[in-house]
Order: C-alpha cells, then sequence, then structure tokens
C-alpha cells in the first residue's frame, strides 16, 4: 500500500470518529490494521476501553494505545518469541510522539476535564478541542504508523 492508501482509509475512520461511531484507540488500531491488511470483525472491539486516555481516564492518550496495539499486530511476538524489535519500534514511536505533542496523556493533550459536562460540550463542539486536537493526533499516528511499516519493513 501507498500512504495515500492510508490517507484514504483515514478519511473514512476519521469521520467515523468524529460521528463518535469510533473513539481514539477504536480509530487509530482500526486505521493501522486495515492499512497493514490484518482488518479483523474484533477491530475496533479490542481498542473500546482505551479510548479517552485508557477507560476515559484522561490517562496514555488513545491514539497512542492504538498504535502501540497496532504495533503488536505489526511486530509483535509469537508465544514465547523475541520481543526486543517490538519493544525498540514502540520506544521510538512514544519519543517520536513525546517530541510531537510533548506529552502522551489525553488531559495534557486536550486540557479538558472529560468528567466536567460544560468542559465536553466545549470540547465536542465545532472547532472544538475534539476536532483541532484529537483528530490530529489520530492523523499523525496512523500516518507515523504507515511510514514505520515502509521504513522497517514490517
Amino acid at each position: 500500500m501507498e500512504l495515500a492508501d492510508m490517507e484514504k482509509i483515514l478519511d473514512k475512520n476519521v469521520g467515523a470518529f468524529n460521528r463518535r461511531e469510533m473513539n481514539c484507540a477504536e480509530s487509530t488500531l482500526k486505521s493501522v490494521c486495515e492499512y497493514i491488511g490484518a482488518d479483523d470483525k474484533l477491530l475496533p472491539r479490542i481498542a473500546t476501553a482505551f479510548g479517552g486516555g485508557m477507560g476515559g481516564s484522561q490517562s496514555v492518550c488513545g491514539a497512542v494505545t492504538g498504535a502501540l496495539m497496532a504495533l503488536g499486530v505489526m511486530a509483535g511476538r509469537e508465544a514465547g518469541g523475541d520481543q526486543t524489535r517490538c519493544k525498540a519500534l514502540a520506544g521510538r514511536f512514544l519519543r517520536d510522539f513525546t517530541a510531537e505533542y510533548g506529552t502522551l496523556t489525553c488531559m495534557g493533550l486536550t486540557g479538558v476535564d472529560m468528567k466536567d459536562p460544560a468542559q465536553m460540550a466545549a470540547f465536542r463542539a465545532p472547532g472544538g478541542k475534539h476536532y483541532t486536537v484529537c483528530t490530529g493526533c489520530v492523523r499523525w499516528v496512523c500516518m507515523y504508523m504507515a511510514r514505520l511499516k515502509e521504513e522497517e519493513n514490517l
């Protein structure tokens, strides 16, 4: 596949993310797995609990956890196998994401208390941080993973 193919996949899945049909972790995992040809009916289900910063806790960004799950699909080990390469690629990704965004946390990225209804309304409103921050993170992460697949021959 070409990077342009990931753009098409993202257009579809980010649309579903913006319509609240998928969360950040689900849309990231599904997009990357579609790109690598590993789409499955279990996607996005296995990523559902990771949205909103891991169970809505605003901890590690859902786009990050979705990417780490996708990386496991791309470079993970079979039971008992070597995990060195996958862990090294995960470390590289986490460093690069932090260099790009300054934090790995949902709260740090958005500055929104998702337990506050007024802040959530502003977050979801057109032009809110869901669109200006989260959508950009999902797109950046998915494109990063597509480039990583090509660079590392995954």
